[in-house]
């Protein structure tokens, strides 16, 4: 890594948001209970002889957004960041219990491959927490997505800038076949057991777990609908792509 590189703020990298997130996100987030779990939570795993290095933090400004979270950065005075990925529509059973299998699934990725992937630190399921809403706080890695990188949609229009494409594409390839290295006897979610283990457990709504293919698509089909509703789409569909992949959702026949 060459030094002037070294020299480069990560979150300067960052294609995210500045505008007033209280504007933009209307949840009922308690941001200094936020503040003070991330704190007491960082504290409580401090593993130095000596004193911690930290004793504040903040939530930087930028922040970042898909159909399904709220995703902000916070720092401490030690200069260490972390991330904090709050969920949009929480507060029932089933968000809970994809809050969880996202935890499980992270701890379990970080144990059995050797890309880089965030640990997490601690996570609150449900709305019933001085935060108010569900959330985890979990590892900064720097980088940035591919959709945000050199510029952002706007700029390269969903085209890999040709001297970044080998790369891009090499390091996709190592990172699909780690993961595809990972087998479970059936199909289901990633659950972590009580002894810190891993296992498959059922699918919310679906059961299982599954021991083929074809008993997973038939529990499946019926929850399947298409297409999404407009709104849905809406809040789950990227930037600057998002008018071209309706339009594809749109034409795709109808049976």
């Amino acid at each position: 890594m060459s030094a002037q590189y070294s020299a480069i703020d990560p979150i300067s990298l960052l294609n995210w948001t500045m505008t007033e997130i209280a504007e933009a996100i209307p949840l009922p987030v308690n941001w200094e209970a936020l503040q003070q779990y991330a704190l007491r939570l960082r504290q409580s795993q401090w593993q130095g002889r000596t004193s911690p290095s930290f004793s504040t933090c903040v939530l930087l400004p930028q922040y970042t957004m898909g159909g399904l979270h709220l995703v902000r950065l916070i720092e401490f005075d030690d200069g260490k960041r972390w991330v904090v990925r709050i969920q949009l529509h929480g507060g029932t059973h089933q968000s809970s219990q994809r809050l969880i299998h996202e935890v499980h699934t992270l701890s379990f990725v970080c144990e059995k491959t050797h890309f880089p992937a965030p640990r997490v630190f601690g996570f609150k399921s449900t709305t019933s927490n001085p935060v108010g809403v569900p959330f985890f706080l979990m590892e900064f890695i720097p980088g940035n997505t591919a959709m945000d990188a050199f510029g952002g949609y706007d700029v390269h229009h969903g085209e890999i800038p040709a001297e970044y494409k080998s790369f891009l594409i090499q390091q996709t390839a190592k990172i699909q076949t780690d993961m595809a290295s990972i087998r479970f006897p059936k199909i289901g979610r990633v659950i972590r057991r009580s002894d810190g283990s891993h296992a498959v457990g059922p699918f919310p709504d679906l059961g299982g777990p599954f021991s083929t293919a074809a008993e997973y698509f038939k529990a499946w089909a019926p929850y399947a609908k298409f297409p999404m509703s407009e709104s849905q789409q809406h809040r789950r569909l990227p930037k600057g792509p998002g008018n071209e992949i309706r339009s594809s959702i749109r034409d795709f026949p109808r049976p």
